[in-house]
């Protein structure tokens, strides 16, 4: 069995503009975005948590360079975060 510090499940992903892949998945019971090529899978960004929590739910249009997503947590009673990417294209 791996350590509990390797476990992720996987939630969901995204296409964006700029060929971008949105990923979103668990590791160590607290979600992660992360923003990678969809050709070859390359990290290009995390997207950093405003605490440990989940994430609800994300969205964007392909063509657009913002991210939209809900965060719940401990701390954190729920709420939408933008994020706009400034990644060239490849």
């Amino acid at each position: 069995m791996p350590a509990a510090s390797a476990l992720t499940a996987h939630i969901g992903a995204h296409l964006q503009e700029g060929n971008t892949l949105v990923v979103c998945y668990l590791h160590n019971v607290t979600s992660q975005l992360q923003l990678r090529n969809a050709r070859t899978g390359e990290l290009r960004q995390s997207i950093p948590m405003p605490g440990l929590g989940s994430v609800a739910g994300f969205s964007g249009r392909r063509e657009d360079t913002r991210l939209f997503f809900k965060f719940t947590g401990f701390t954190e009673p729920g709420a939408i975060y933008e994020c706009a990417r400034t990644l060239a294209r490849p």
